[in-house]
């Protein structure tokens, strides 16, 4: 039975954010060592990674623009970690279908990792945070090296709210952007999309109305390849 699920999380990154420190050595090297032993523990390496670079992505580096860096988390999906539910509005069809354990996220070291990231995230929140900090900072450096933005998602295979955190996106300045899919109903916090986070709709089997997702949805289509898509989906165009 899992204990936690996005709106936890959230709290707790809440509660983490407002006291994190910034810039310590010390508490850098604490929260490595808390991620290590996890991932140990979990059958995984003693230098685990909250993040993927987009060369290390496949999908990513085939839709490789060339106008910014983008690195990814992957978290284990839904209650697959069997600590928290990571994707409180996945329905059946996405479950089924999940990017998780499709080609090299399916194997047995990034289901391990993932795993690992959830337990570490739900468990150490604070650790988590000077950790993903880190991870950004390493991550700005090479999107600077390309003379491009770095553009983050952390929901790969989840649909946590960490863009009701408070404080998040000031905690990690060096993302210029960060983007996700989401399932979830309501995506303004006050009438209002979050400034620097571009959230995108995901459709799902149970979507009939497009009507409260005005700034645009994903739809997965079923074609042949070669086929046209459909021109309009419930009154909406396919773009």
């Amino acid at each position: 039975m899992t204990r936690h699920n996005s709106t936890t999380i959230v709290t707790a990154l809440t509660d983490a954010v407002r006291f994190a420190p910034v810039g310590q050595k010390d508490a850098e090297l604490n929260a490595q060592a808390k991620f290590s032993a996890i991932s140990v523990d979990n059958g995984g390496g003693r230098n685990p990674r909250l993040l993927t670079g987009q060369l290390d992505v496949a999908k990513l580096a085939h839709n490789d623009s060339g106008r910014y860096w983008q690195s990814i988390q992957y978290l284990a999906p839904a209650r697959e970690s069997g600590i928290a539910n990571v994707c409180t509005w996945s329905t059946r069809g996405c479950r089924d279908v999940c990017l998780s354990d499709s080609g090299r996220l399916g194997m047995a070291p990034a289901q391990i990792a993932q795993r690992a990231r959830t337990i570490f995230l739900v468990t150490e929140p604070a650790a988590y945070l000077i950790q993903l900090r880190r991870e950004t900072r390493l991550q700005k450096r090479r999107a600077m090296a390309l003379g491009v933005p770095h553009v983050c998602r952390l929901n790969g295979t989840s649909d946590i709210m960490f863009d009701r955190v408070p404080g998040l996106v000031e905690y990690l300045p060096d993302v210029d952007r960060f983007q996700d899919y989401t399932k979830r109903p309501n995506t303004y916090v006050d009438g209002r999309p979050v400034p620097a986070w571009h959230l995108t709709v995901s459709a799902t089997e149970m979507t009939r109305t497009v009507k409260d997702y005005v700034d645009g949805m994903a739809v997965v289509v079923n074609v042949k390849r070669g086929d046209a898509l459909p021109k309009r989906w419930y009154g909406r165009p396919v773009i």
